[in-house]
């Protein structure tokens, strides 16, 4: 439930302060949790969904969600002001949602985009993120095993690099592999690099 709970607070973050108008499209799981996240927050909070068909039940004030797709064409006047479109299958149709939420598995939902005119990126991106690969973790060597043995030959010196090394009586190391095989990696082949001299420098490579 702690994912749920880091999700539903990002959720509840980015609705615009005076705004009490939330669309979820894809998932009325998403709806009713939302829905019980706002009101533990003490705002009053109504429920819509595709089988109401009026606004008679709205409380002044009230935080409105609704949830399915008949909803984005409903809204009586203006427009959304938060709108949240969850992705269950590994289909992602393209969307203009303020928030993309993925729930391939129900108990670990993933915030994978918010707008930043909501909510700041260094607000979600970190956190959200490391739940995204935290799942993929435990077989990403058995998926992806084979890439070290290719790491390994594209840091292995070439023979230009060699006699260059020669030259430099004894300096260790071919900076031309090294810097390929950092970049190219971005973290996976890193424990190649242990022990290849002080001329390998790990950063960040976009």
């Amino acid at each position: 439930m702690d994912r749920w709970s880091t999700v539903l607070d990002h959720l509840a973050s980015a609705l615009p302060y005076g705004g009490r108008m939330v669309l979820i499209e894809g998932s009325s799981l998403v709806a009713d949790r939302l829905a019980d996240r706002i009101r533990d927050r003490g705002l009053p909070c109504v429920r819509l969904s595709e089988e109401s068909e009026t606004w008679r039940d709205l409380t002044a004030g009230a935080v409105v969600i609704a949830d399915g797709p008949g909803w984005r064409e409903r809204l009586p006047s203006g427009d959304w002001d938060l709108s949240v479109r969850v992705r269950t299958s590994r289909e992602h149709p393209h969307d203009e949602a303020h928030v993309v939420m993925d729930l391939h598995d129900p108990e670990w939902p993933v915030i994978r985009h918010m707008d930043p005119l909501l909510v700041p990126g260094d607000f979600w991106y970190r956190i959200e993120s490391r739940a995204f690969f935290a799942t993929r973790a435990a077989t990403w060597d058995s998926k992806f095993g084979s890439d070290l043995p290719a790491y390994a030959s594209a840091m292995a010196p070439s023979p230009v690099a060699a006699r260059r090394a020669a030259r430099r009586a004894g300096a260790p190391g071919d900076d031309r592999g090294d810097r390929l095989g950092a970049a190219d990696i971005r973290g996976r082949g890193v424990p190649l690099l242990r022990g290849r001299g002080p001329q390998v420098m790990l950063g960040r490579f976009r």
